[in-house]
């Protein structure tokens, strides 16, 4: 005789994806924007950055990284003019 009592793991799994889309929606939009400015010398408003973000944050976020480390390195940008 099992109850149907909810585990632990729903809360952490909950926590863990409300961790997530925080981070997309702040550090993604950030990450998008520089990588938009990076390739392409375009700006978009702040609602473009933030969806941009949420919607690709596990993308953008490394390859800001990526881009900041060649600008550092003395690579020109846009990269795409």
């Amino acid at each position: 005789m099992s109850r149907n009592q909810p585990s632990s793991t729903t809360s952490v799994n909950c926590g863990c994806l409300i961790l997530v889309i925080l981070i997309n929606v702040t550090i993604g939009a950030y990450a998008f924007a520089y990588c938009l400015d990076s390739f392409f010398a375009k700006d978009a408003s702040g609602a473009v950055d933030i969806i941009g973000g949420l919607v690709l944050g596990e993308i953008v976020i490394p390859l800001a990284i990526l881009c900041w480390i060649l600008k550092v390195c003395g690579v020109e940008t846009p990269f795409i003019h």
